[in-house]
């Protein structure tokens, strides 16, 4: 994954930033099962196979926690419920975007 390259561009480059940021608030308006959520999630994929894994929940075979998002159905009726939670930075990015004179 291509986490902190994609971090340290967005920290000193404007332009990608401002692209980065409309494809993030397109890909949250439409959802985890979108096409704009797939062209967000390319900027961090390294390979196809690590795409796969990060632009549907469950999509790599396991459980969809590690993506943040959880859905449950009931069997007999026709609820769904989707929850996504929310996500802080680790210590490490924080440092690092305040190092580069942005707020963490």
């Amino acid at each position: 994954m291509r986490l902190l390259e994609v971090i340290e561009r967005a920290v000193t480059d404007k332009h990608f930033a401002a692209q980065l940021k409309k494809k993030a608030e397109a890909a949250y308006e439409a959802g985890p099962d979108t096409d704009d959520w797939e062209e967000l999630m390319k900027e961090f994929a390294e390979t196809p196979e690590e795409l796969a894994r990060m632009k549907r929940p469950g999509s790599h075979g396991g459980s969809s926690v590690d993506s943040g998002t959880t859905t449950g159905t009931r069997t007999g009726t026709t609820n769904t419920t989707t929850t996504t939670t929310g996500f802080t930075a680790p210590p490490w990015v924080k440092k690092l975007i305040k190092s580069k004179g942005g707020k963490p």
